[in-house]
């Protein structure tokens, strides 16, 4: 499927974006494939690790799978995104 640079898809109907991870996006009122597309890798990649990139890259290709994906990250893993998110909400 295909998306252009307006596309209203919620961001966790794509695939390999779980709920803690839309969480997250969505605290930094990023709630669509549109808004996720603007995203610079090298910040995705602070919050989220390298896995994030084949996500960020499919959908910037624009060839994307959507699928709800019912694994998450472990709770330490998840805490730590978290505090890295809040210390670049608190930074802007």
């Amino acid at each position: 499927m295909s998306y252009s640079k307006s596309s209203n898809i919620p961001i966790e109907l794509l695939n390999g974006i779980g709920p803690r991870t839309a969480k997250v996006l969505k605290s930094l009122d990023i709630y669509t494939v549109a808004q996720f597309k603007r995203v610079p890798e090298k910040i995705l990649i602070e919050l989220f690790g390298p896995s994030i990139l084949p996500i960020h890259r499919r959908v910037n290709n624009k060839r994307v799978t959507i699928k709800k994906r019912a694994s998450a990250p472990s709770k330490n893993s998840f805490f730590k995104k978290i505090q890295l998110a809040t210390s670049f909400v608190s930074f802007l």
